[in-house]
């Protein structure tokens, strides 16, 4: 009888060593959006968790600002002089000056009060009231002139009010400067913006204590036009992930239509930390990022790696002559750094970072965590409309960082 014929024994393939989760994999794992609001009553919470973040709380660092190099014809920035041709605009004491040039000779053809000097009045009994308008910058382009200005006032029982305002001006013939229109928003001047037939305004609105979510002149910003003063719908405001104190109003207004045409507010950032791109603006939020790499074993026993970084979340806002509104959201490893880390690229941007991360091992039943590996350099990312990273270099070809 023919014996039975055995199966061979296959042959245990070697198990393969996973790879680590990347740093980037991580930060895009763990991304962060934007918080949105559909009324007061979760605005006023978030403004609470912010105070607690301002007064300490254990939270991480955020809002680094990036700015992008544009050049004079694509971004426009504030100033209090401007030339077009053979006519200079200028603010001086607090007036619209318009200088006529021809070769050599110059000649002033007109002024026109654009502010108002600080003053006051009381009625003896501690109440008093008083306002000062003071001119901040001018943008012209063709005909159209506007002034950007800063309101302050006292009122009775000592309330104050601060916003900032555009005035719209046809300067058609210059002798003659024709008012079209006022609109404003809340907050202190921090800078402005022109980019095609579109104006930006970032100012700082100050969020005061309110007793609750009803108090929404302490939390809500306004805008303002000639005619009206209201608050910014709850679907107007924002606030980034990681909470802080700030609140940044973004005015957008149109050249064409002489109109401011809406407004938006982003809690948890100051103004200062906004910086423009063509047609947009970028907004930051830094925080730390802890997440799982892979499961493996060693001579010690087994454990599990995880990855620890810092990663910027990316926030851009578009503006153009129909107003401002929140476009993309992205995310990137490492921190960017202080001075301007990022460019119009194509169509999307080039952005450096300075990479900040590690890699530590959890051992099963052996107490904390130990160090494995860090990571430090720079990077430089490319990143599509979307701002979502397209490529990454982190080393130039003969081996040396970036």
């Amino acid at each position: 009888e023919a014996a039975a014929t055995e199966a061979p024994t296959a042959t245990p393939s070697p198990t393969a060593t996973p790879a680590p989760i990347s740093f980037e994999t991580a930060a895009e794992a763990n991304r962060a959006e934007l918080r949105t609001f559909s009324d007061y009553g979760d605005v006023f919470s978030v403004v609470q968790e912010n105070k607690a973040v301002g007064d300490g709380a254990d939270v991480p660092a955020h809002s680094s600002a990036l700015r992008a190099a544009a050049s004079p014809e694509e971004l426009t920035e504030s100033d209090i002089l401007r030339v077009d041709g053979e006519y200079i605009y200028t603010l001086t004491d607090k007036n619209l000056t318009i200088f006529h040039l021809s070769g050599e000779a110059g000649e002033l053809i007109s002024t026109t009060p654009v502010g108002t000097a600080w003053s006051s009045s009381g009625d003896g009994s501690g109440s008093f009231a008083g306002s000062e308008r003071t001119p901040l910058a001018l943008f012209l382009r063709g005909s159209r002139l506007l002034d950007v200005y800063g309101y302050d006032s006292f009122g009775g029982e000592m309330r104050y009010s601060e916003y900032v305002g555009v005035d719209f001006y046809d300067v058609s013939d210059p002798h003659t400067p024709v008012l079209l229109a006022s609109a404003g928003q809340s907050g202190v001047y921090s800078d402005a913006w022109m980019s095609g037939g579109a104006l930006c305004v970032a100012t700082d609105f100050s969020v005061l204590d309110a007793a609750d979510a009803a108090d929404t002149d302490k939390f809500v910003p306004r805008v303002h036009t000639a005619a009206d003063s209201r608050q910014l719908e709850a679907e107007s405001l924002y606030a980034l992930p990681n909470g802080g104190e700030g609140c940044t109003v973004l005015g957008g207004y149109s050249l064409d239509e002489a109109a401011q045409k809406n407004a938006v507010a982003v809690y948890g950032i100051e103004a200062k930390n906004v910086y423009a791109v063509p047609g947009g603006l970028f907004l930051t939020d830094t925080r730390s990022v802890s997440a799982e790499s892979r499961r493996m074993s060693d001579s010690i026993g087994d454990y599990t790696e995880y990855v620890e970084l810092l990663c910027t979340d990316l926030f851009r806002f578009d503006y153009d002559a129909s107003g401002i509104r929140p476009a993309a959201s992205g995310v990137v490893s490492g921190l960017l750094p202080e001075k301007s880390a990022i460019v119009p690229f194509g169509s999307g941007y080039v952005c450096l970072s300075e990479v900040s991360g590690s890699y530590i091992n959890m051992y099963v039943g052996k107490g904390g965590p130990t160090p494995a590996a860090e990571q430090t350099g720079s990077a430089l990312y490319t990143l599509d409309a979307a701002l979502t990273v397209t490529a990454k270099l982190s080393a130039l070809p003969n081996g040396d960082g970036i």
